[in-house]
């Protein structure tokens, strides 16, 4: 009879053990949970931070693309209106650069100049 007795005691003991680690596991797994809702919250939040970021980068790309358009028609525009002359297309070749005629064309301004 005594022992059934300290046997029924030590099992209580065991059980109210137990239920003490239950309650301090049960409190670690709802600490993990707000901790990983923390978490995912902040991915959410960075998600939709990334989605503007991009937003307003392809704004701005957009923005860029139209000003270099306009940029190069109000310079062509510039260019045209500056122009006296029609734009005439060039035909025919040029001829390759020849120092003894670019030597001889200096000499002879030089010559004249001196004179």
């Amino acid at each position: 009879v005594q022992s059934t007795k300290s046997a029924k005691v030590n099992l209580e003991s065991r059980v109210a053990d137990m239920e003490k680690e239950r309650k301090l596991l049960s409190g670690r797994i709802l600490d993990m949970f707000n901790e990983k809702t923390k978490i995912m919250s902040k991915v959410v939040e960075q998600e939709s931070e990334t989605a503007q970021a991009q937003e307003a980068l392809n704004n701005a790309k957009k923005e860029l693309s139209e000003a270099k358009n306009a940029a190069t028609l109000v310079a062509s525009a510039v260019e045209k209106a500056s122009s006296p002359l029609p734009d005439i297309p060039v035909t025919g070749s040029v001829e390759p650069f020849d120092q003894h005629d670019a030597d001889s064309v200096k000499e002879w301004f030089e010559t004249r100049a001196l004179t």
